[in-house]
């Protein structure tokens, strides 16, 4: 469907791209391309996930500044990459990449949790959103008055970092929970699973594949229930209208 790969972008995007510096622009081309094939599956079910092209476009620019820094650092062009106006380009860049991203996708998912009738997911997409405003709020200001960064040796930095990984967890649990909750029509117990030439692998699966069956017949004997329920509804109506 397409959250499991939107998924794993957004991983590379906030903790991997955080982890390695100017050798991120690997994990951005890397995640800018499973981004691009999530988007490809997920905008069929919410056509809003299109809306995430244009920051995964920026990720693929910031790809090309990074590498040409890593290469210049390398070859020593003297490229004007390592400036102080270029920094400020770059943070504000990526700045609105992530935060635009991250609002986008946490948006999509919860309507498209809605549209399912998973509450739980659509309500802690939409908190998701607030606190990652919150970040990207307290960040602006941090880049609109660069003095506060070195206030206090870099205090106010250091509380958003940790804010903002904590915000990162949150988001990548949202994700997951989406991604392991709403599915394409059709497949909500599951696909059979396939042999496998390991003896634990295939009784696992096989229990797996019972409890599946299980929870396929008590859904299918519920909604018999209620059909029934319905129809001697309409019966008993339909006879009162009668006499």
């Amino acid at each position: 469907m397409g959250f499991g790969l939107l998924l794993c972008s957004y991983f590379l995007l906030s903790f991997m791209s955080v982890a390695i510096g100017d050798y991120c622009f690997a994990t951005y081309i890397i995640s800018a391309l499973v981004a691009s094939k999530a988007i490809s599956g997920l905008k069929d079910y919410n056509p809003r996930f299109s809306w995430l092209y244009p920051f995964v476009a920026s990720y693929g620019l910031m790809a090309i500044f990074y590498a040409l820094r890593v290469m210049d650092n390398i070859f020593l062009w003297g490229l004007p990459l390592h400036d102080g106006l270029a920094n400020t380009l770059i943070e504000w860049v990526r700045y609105i990449s992530e935060l635009g991203f991250t609002l986008v996708a946490l948006w999509s998912s919860a309507e498209l949790a809605a549209s399912v009738g998973l509450d739980k997911h659509r309500l802690r997409g939409y908190r998701n959103m607030i606190f990652t405003g919150i970040w990207g709020l307290a960040q602006m200001i941090l880049l609109t008055v660069p003095v506060l960064a070195t206030a206090g040796n870099g205090t106010l930095p250091r509380v958003l970092f940790l804010y903002l990984l904590v915000v990162y967890f949150l988001n990548s649990w949202c994700l997951y929970g989406c991604f392991s909750a709403i599915c394409p029509a059709g497949e909500e117990f599951g696909k059979p699973s396939k042999p496998s030439r390991f003896k634990f692998i295939n009784d696992i699966n096989r229990k797996l594949d019972e409890k599946n069956e299980q929870a396929r017949l008590e859904f299918e004997r519920k909604q018999q229930e209620s059909n029934q329920k319905f129809s001697a509804k309409n019966n008993n109506r339909h006879h009162k209208k009668k006499k």
